[in-house]
């Protein structure tokens, strides 16, 4: 069942900061350490970026399963496009004692693993 929350996110264009996208630390940002069933990641918790995105290669790595989807669009903050195909869905993340479960876009980027939009 969708929540009011996940049918907000569907209307959202996702964008995603240059930085995060490229792995770049910045102000407004935070890289913190994390795992995903029992890989070690690194998370980018990023203010600009407007969804959760996982780097495309822990989808092998994690046997993850991916939703194909019809091919949507990723805006870069810096006016660019991704093109995206895949997004997962009820992905567990934990962050010292906090568990989240969340949706994420599958793309290519820099060194992050993961990158979490805050509100």
């Amino acid at each position: 069942m969708e929540t009011s929350r996940d049918l907000e996110l569907e209307e959202i264009s996702p964008t995603i900061s240059c930085h995060a996208l490229v792995g770049i630390s910045a102000p407004k940002t935070l890289k913190i350490e994390g795992y995903i069933k029992i890989q070690r990641i690194t998370i980018f918790i990023d203010s600009i970026s407007i969804h959760n995105f996982t780097n495309y290669k822990l989808e092998k790595l994690l046997n993850f399963f991916v939703y194909l989807v019809l091919e949507f669009q990723v805006m870069i903050a810096n006016g660019g496009i991704i093109n995206c195909s895949g997004k997962y869905n009820k992905i567990k993340l934990k962050m010292g004692e906090h568990l989240l479960v969340i949706h994420m876009i599958s793309i290519k980027m820099g060194s992050f693993d993961v990158v979490l939009w805050v509100q």
